[in-house]
């Protein structure tokens, strides 16, 4: 692989907005906030380009496994569709899901994207397609999202295949967060390269992610007047910057649009508040960095508390005080001796009740 696959692919300075059809609209008629990966769509931000750099550097170095790792919401999927594009005309690139694949289901797949026909044996016909590109000086780079879903045996199917193909197959496992996530980096060779990709947007990225998206919509001046620089700013903090939380967020704004507000708040009577408690239970499986604290299970999704939902609880608290009550030796009927010999002599005076 070359050392200079940007020259190729220049950086984007600005997202290129091309929306479909249903999208389109003088005030918005679809979603402007739509969670995807699609770079049509893409925000350019600091971190994104700076794991790019990092992927693009260890590819040239001749690594040849390469996890991308980091909490889920964060832009992995899309992380990896920029690094796809930016390579495209270097190298043989395939992006795929795990998804449970098996070797063959794998090798099959990658073939069909690259429109390769696999003669029914698909995993010698995708090494041969390994090593044709190899001749040409290129490399084959597989990208596999959500890849803790692969099943095991292709995870070492393919640790082996680099090893055999010697550099004419380079792999990027990504993988969010969590038990699988380690279980699959246990498989991995000790010379795996790790990256990490867990910051969040800044204040500045957020706003720039609202304003392109309301401009990739063609939003009305009405819905952009829910977004002033106030509302954005409490996007920013109380989504933490997580770019899903901050669309999740968005989108619940934007589906209200019953008319004008006025005030300092664009959403009025606290309820952009609301809605944002409303977007973190939504995000929650997540990451457990978003679950709802234990004291809120009194609480409705309004933020009210539950009344009848208390009384469930002290109830049940109640019944489980009395039942320890009655539990105590002495609500028992009869004596209780407390010492075990007043039993034993009992039973050798044989007396008669």
């Amino acid at each position: 692989m070359s050392p200079r696959p940007r020259k190729s692919l220049p950086r984007r300075r600005g997202p290129t907005f091309s929306p479909p059809a249903r999208d389109r609209g003088s005030h918005g008629g679809g979603n402007p906030f739509e969670l995807s990966a699609d770079l049509q769509v893409y925000v350019p931000r600091s971190a994104v380009e700076a794991r790019l750099d990092q992927l693009l550097r260890s590819l040239s170095n001749q690594c040849q496994i390469l996890t991308l790792t980091g909490p889920a919401g964060y832009g992995k999927t899309l992380l990896l569709r920029a690094l796809a594009d930016r390579i495209v005309n270097e190298v043989g690139v395939v992006l795929l899901v795990g998804d449970g694949l098996t070797p063959a289901e794998l090798c099959a797949r990658a073939l069909g994207r690259m429109k390769v026909p696999s003669d029914g044996h698909s995993v010698s016909s995708f090494r041969d397609c390994a090593r044709s590109l190899a001749s040409d000086d290129k490399m084959l780079v597989l990208l596999l999202d959500d890849a803790t879903t692969l099943d095991p045996t292709t995870v070492d199917f393919l640790v082996g295949l680099v090893e055999e193909l010697q550099g004419a197959l380079r792999v990027v496992f990504c993988a969010t967060d969590g038990p699988r996530s380690t279980a699959l980096i246990r498989r991995l060779p000790e010379s795996t390269v790790s990256i990490r990709f867990d910051e969040p947007m800044s204040a500045e990225e957020v706003e720039d992610l609202v304003e392109s998206r309301l401009a990739w919509s063609r939003a009305g001046s009405e819905m952009r007047a829910w977004f002033d620089e106030n509302t954005v700013s409490q996007l920013h903090a109380k989504t933490g910057g997580v770019p899903k939380l901050v669309l999740i967020a968005a989108s619940a704004i934007a589906s209200q649009r019953s008319g004008p507000r006025t005030g300092t708040d664009p959403m009025g009577r606290g309820a952009l508040r609301r809605r944002m408690r409303a977007a973190e239970r939504m995000g929650r499986p997540m990451g457990s960095e978003f679950s709802r604290p234990a004291k809120n299970v009194f609480r409705r999704r309004g933020g009210r508390t539950d009344v009848w939902t208390v009384l469930l609880y002290s109830m049940i608290l109640a019944l489980g005080v009395m039942a320890l009550m009655l539990a105590r030796p002495g609500n028992l009927e009869g004596p209780v001796p407390s010492d075990p010999r007043t039993v034993a002599a009992g039973k050798s005076s044989g007396a008669s009740p």
